[in-house]
Protein backbone atom coordinates (compact mmCIF):
# COMPACT_ATOMS: atom_id res chain seq x y z
CA UNK A 1 0.00 0.00 0.00
CA UNK A 2 1.23 3.45 -0.88
CA UNK A 3 0.43 6.40 1.17
CA UNK A 4 0.61 9.94 -0.38
CA UNK A 5 1.91 12.35 1.60
CA UNK A 6 -1.12 15.15 0.32
CA UNK A 7 -3.45 12.79 1.28
CA UNK A 8 -2.34 12.17 4.20
CA UNK A 9 -2.19 16.00 5.44
CA UNK A 10 -5.52 16.49 3.75
CA UNK A 11 -6.81 13.84 5.73
CA UNK A 12 -5.04 15.63 8.97
CA UNK A 13 -6.25 18.89 8.11
CA UNK A 14 -9.62 17.86 7.29
CA UNK A 15 -10.06 15.89 11.13
CA UNK A 16 -8.20 19.02 12.91
CA UNK A 17 -10.64 21.46 11.31
CA UNK A 18 -13.84 19.19 12.14
CA UNK A 19 -12.45 18.92 15.67
CA UNK A 20 -12.00 22.65 16.29
CA UNK A 21 -15.85 22.90 14.34
CA UNK A 22 -16.92 20.23 17.40
CA UNK A 23 -14.89 22.35 20.25
CA UNK A 24 -17.03 25.67 18.99
CA UNK A 25 -20.22 23.73 18.88
CA UNK A 26 -20.16 22.19 22.18
CA UNK A 27 -19.11 26.08 23.59
CA UNK A 28 -22.02 26.87 21.86
CA UNK A 29 -24.05 24.51 23.66
CA UNK A 30 -22.90 25.09 26.70
CA UNK A 31 -23.99 28.89 26.26
CA UNK A 32 -27.22 27.91 25.06
CA UNK A 33 -28.19 25.94 28.62
CA UNK A 34 -26.80 28.71 30.39
CA UNK A 35 -28.82 30.88 28.89
CA UNK A 36 -31.80 28.83 29.42
CA UNK A 37 -31.06 28.77 33.07
CA UNK A 38 -31.11 32.28 33.32
CA UNK A 39 -34.38 32.08 31.79
CA UNK A 40 -35.46 30.30 34.28
CA UNK A 41 -35.54 26.74 32.66
CA UNK A 42 -34.03 23.46 34.28
CA UNK A 43 -31.13 21.97 31.83
CA UNK A 44 -31.55 19.24 33.00
CA UNK A 45 -35.17 18.81 32.29
CA UNK A 46 -34.26 20.26 28.57
CA UNK A 47 -31.63 17.74 28.19
CA UNK A 48 -34.02 14.86 28.85
CA UNK A 49 -36.63 16.55 26.60
CA UNK A 50 -33.87 16.41 23.69
CA UNK A 51 -32.83 13.07 24.55
CA UNK A 52 -36.73 12.29 23.72
CA UNK A 53 -37.09 13.88 20.76
CA UNK A 54 -33.72 11.71 19.45
CA UNK A 55 -35.12 8.58 20.51
CA UNK A 56 -37.99 6.80 20.16
CA UNK A 57 -40.77 8.56 22.28
CA UNK A 58 -42.63 5.46 23.25
CA UNK A 59 -39.13 3.35 24.30
CA UNK A 60 -38.14 6.93 26.53
CA UNK A 61 -41.90 6.91 27.78
CA UNK A 62 -41.51 3.11 29.05
CA UNK A 63 -38.04 3.89 30.34
CA UNK A 64 -39.95 6.56 32.62
CA UNK A 65 -42.46 4.76 33.37
CA UNK A 66 -40.13 1.91 34.84
CA UNK A 67 -37.94 4.19 36.52
CA UNK A 68 -40.72 5.95 38.48
CA UNK A 69 -41.84 2.37 39.21
CA UNK A 70 -38.55 1.52 40.47
CA UNK A 71 -38.70 4.78 42.16
CA UNK A 72 -42.06 4.53 44.12
CA UNK A 73 -40.61 1.27 45.07
CA UNK A 74 -37.78 2.60 46.79
CA UNK A 75 -39.64 5.20 48.70
CA UNK A 76 -41.94 3.67 50.45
Amino acid sequence: MTISKEELKDIINLIESLEDQKKDLSERIKEAYKDAESRGFDSKAIKEVIKAKNSDVEKYKHDQDIISFYLDILIK
